[in-house]
């Protein structure tokens, strides 16, 4: 394969790469993640399920919460890892990738601190 082939196969395969992360990111073009809380169970965009265990204060910057992924993927992810957000709800990179749809879905109604029997 020609150097200009090979160039034109990276091309196809990064743009069929991108037209799938739209066809995912699309249905959220107008959600408003929820605020997340310490504590919290949430889905995130990918279906996944994470925890939000702390919040990270920030001098200059917008302020963070750690997050760790309970069931699920992410790129480089597995469950068990720590990952962070926003303290909006958003994943910090704006560039686009697979790592967007860690960003948080919705609050699920599960009591994590049920009062003892």
């Amino acid at each position: 394969m020609s150097p200009q082939q090979e160039r034109a196969a990276r091309f196809r395969s990064n743009l069929a790469e991108m037209k799938r992360l739209v066809a995912r990111l699309e249905p959220f073009a107008h959600h408003t993640p929820p605020l997340p809380q310490v504590g919290g169970l949430y889905r995130t965009l990918n279906d996944s399920t994470v925890y939000v265990s702390r919040h990270i204060k920030k001098a200059f910057s917008q302020n963070q919460v750690e997050v760790v992924l309970l069931v699920g993927e992410g790129p480089g992810l597995e469950p068990g890892d720590p990952y962070v957000l926003n303290d909006d709800g958003t994943h910090p990179d704006r560039e686009p990738g697979e790592h967007l749809l860690l960003g948080l879905a919705e609050l699920l109604d599960v009591d994590t601190d049920p009062e003892p029997p």
